[in-house]
């Protein structure tokens, strides 16, 4: 755990230029969201500045706090560009690429993006007209630059950006309403996986590449390929770790393999109405991207997962493993900020122990979570929470408690069928 901030933000640094594993820059994050959230720019030397808004953007995106990733990811690009460092600012606009994906599904969000393909048509242009420096030619204009010609941090920054485009490309055909509309996104998809092969200059490990092969088939349709791939992947990493124990790379590999899987056995529950199989499948890699996470210390990473977890668990009725789950991942998150994400998985936890006859615990996590939505522009959840806390008091005969629940509950569901 990082002593103070300066020292985690060298530590993010140093760990981005040396190509380390993603796991240290999950631990850090986490360690920036339990210890440094209110921390602001100001605090930290201008040489580290960009990398602060690059930590925040990255913290608040686990902790589920959109706009905030947003107006992070923004700094960045902005300081990005002041300070010449235009594959810095690539990245950036990748990964606001990649939050405009979801931005529909969270109409809490204040901050406003253009369609995640207007945002790909922009990162596209953005790389055509990229010039390694002032004095060179564009990379439009100069189809025989590679990773060769750049200095080893630059290559890995466009890389980076590369592989996100890639990742939002192909996760475009599924809100496509027409032939054209998943030509554009197959167009896309093509375009960032040359840039990655023309810019990546550390090969790709054996998990990587599997990982990326089952993406691209997910896309293209061949679904049960992708699903095979996966699945044999997540097998010889388990088989590797009993024969010798996991490096952090591996955890890391098994984690996203996991976290793929869930996705995938999401649409094979949506897809198959009456088959419980898939939705037992989802909470279960989702389980265990938690478990993997905490492996790492890095806890807040799948902040988000244990929410989905918590609530796959309760559409399955394993209310216990739900209330345990959820449970340990509040502890370990310890210090982080009340963020949607942790209302989110409260709001499950309270539903868990109402289940389980827990109704004093039922009761202090319903009302918590009730209270502070009213803050937000999530209503339902805020309803929800009310309903549950009012359910917790009736059985705990608090009279008053629950009258004043009702009150309340009921101001809530006027404002939004309003």
């Amino acid at each position: 755990m990082a002593q103070t901030l300066h020292s985690l933000l060298r530590d993010s640094r140093a760990a981005a230029q040396s190509g380390a594993s993603a796991a240290t820059s999950w631990r850090l994050a986490s360690d920036f969201a339990r210890q440094y959230w209110l921390a602001t720019p100001d605090e930290v030397p201008d040489e580290l500045v960009g990398e602060f808004y690059s930590m925040r953007a990255s913290a608040a995106d686990h902790l589920g706090f959109a706009d905030e990733a947003i107006a992070a990811l923004r700094d960045l690009r902005a300081w990005a560009r002041s300070n010449d460092d235009h594959a810095l600012a690539l990245e950036a606009l990748a990964l606001l690429a990649h939050q405009s994906l979801t931005l529909e599904e969270r109409p809490a969000t204040l901050a406003e993006l253009h369609s995640p393909r207007e945002m790909l048509a922009q990162l596209a242009l953005g790389f055509a007209d990229y010039r390694p420096d002032p004095d060179s030619p564009t990379l439009a204009e100069a189809p025989h630059i590679t990773h060769r010609d750049l200095p080893r941090s630059i290559a890995a920054r466009l890389t980076s950006a590369a592989t996100t485009g890639f990742a939002v490309a192909t996760n475009l055909s599924g809100s496509a309403d027409d032939a054209d509309s998943d030509a554009t996104a197959f167009d896309f998809a093509d375009t960032f996986a040359q840039l990655v092969r023309r810019f990546g200059s550390k090969p790709p490990s054996t998990a990587d590449r599997q990982l990326w092969f089952a993406q691209e088939a997910w896309f293209r349709g061949r679904r049960e390929e992708a699903y095979d791939r996966v699945t044999a992947l997540i097998g010889r990493l388990e088989e590797d770790s009993l024969l010798g124990g996991n490096t952090d790379a591996q955890i890391v590999s098994l984690y996203e393999a996991h976290d793929m899987l869930a996705h995938f056995e999401m649409f094979r529950a949506t897809e198959s109405v009456g088959d419980d199989s898939s939705l037992a499948a989802v909470a279960d890699h989702w389980k265990e991207c938690v478990r993997l996470a905490g492996e790492l210390d890095a806890e807040v990473i799948a902040l988000q997962c244990a929410g989905l977890a918590a609530m796959a668990l309760l559409g399955e009725g394993r209310e216990g493993e739900a209330w345990e789950l959820a449970s340990a991942e509040l502890a370990a998150t310890e210090g982080c900020p009340l963020s949607p994400a942790i209302l989110n998985l409260r709001y499950t936890l309270a539903e868990a122990a109402l289940n389980c006859g827990l109704f004093e615990e039922a009761l202090a996590n319903a009302r918590l979570v009730a209270e502070w939505s009213e803050f937000s522009a999530d209503d339902e959840r805020t309803i929800g929470g009310y309903s549950m806390a009012l359910v917790a008091a009736a059985e705990l005969g608090y009279a008053e408690i629950a009258a004043e629940l009702d009150e309340r509950r009921r101001a809530a569901l006027e404002r939004w069928e309003a």
